[in-house]
This record gives structure tokens, sequence and C-alpha cells, in this order.
């Protein structure tokens, strides 16, 4: 039964459950390709390539009805030339 349940959580459904528990106030890109990735496969059994969990998080960013629901908000940091993009995780944003 638990293979069932686990096979009904989404990606996008992980990625809110590791924003809401991550330690890190700020989100880069290489965290969503390994953090993430380690993440979801120790508590879901969730195995997918790094592209996977990258393109669920840029849905996620877009959409944020999702993270509303959640009381999360994504709030870009603006880069001074980086080559990686970071969000700030904000939460309780009611």
């Amino acid at each position: 039964m638990m293979v069932f349940l686990e096979s009904l959580v989404t990606c996008k459904n992980v990625i809110i459950r590791w924003l809401l528990h991550s330690n890190t106030k700020v989100i880069y890109n290489h965290l969503i390709e390994t953090e993430l990735k380690e993440y979801a496969a120790l508590f879901y059994s969730k195995k997918h390539n790094s592209e996977t969990w990258t393109r669920a998080f840029r849905e996620l960013r877009a959409e944020q009805n999702l993270l509303k629901k959640y009381d999360l908000k994504l709030v870009e940091i603006p880069s001074n030339h980086a080559k990686e993009k970071g969000w700030k995780i904000v939460k309780n944003t009611i």
C-alpha cells in the first residue's frame, strides 16, 4: 500500500515539501539538481533526472497558486552577473 501512496506524490508536491522543510533561505539551481534529487529519492522513492526536477520547479514558479496554498512565495534574487539564478523562500506570506 505504501508504494501506491508514494506513486500519487507529484514532483511539484515533493518540491513544496522540500521548500517547507528546507533549512536554507535561498534556493539555487545546483540545490535543485542535487539536494532536491537526493531528498526525493530518500523520502519519496522518486528518482528523476535533474532536468525533470528543474522543469517542475519552473512550472511551480510560473503558476504560483500551489505555492500560495502552502503560504510560500519565491522571490528571485537579483543577480550581479552571476551565472546561476537564486530564489529567496518567503514562508507564511498571509
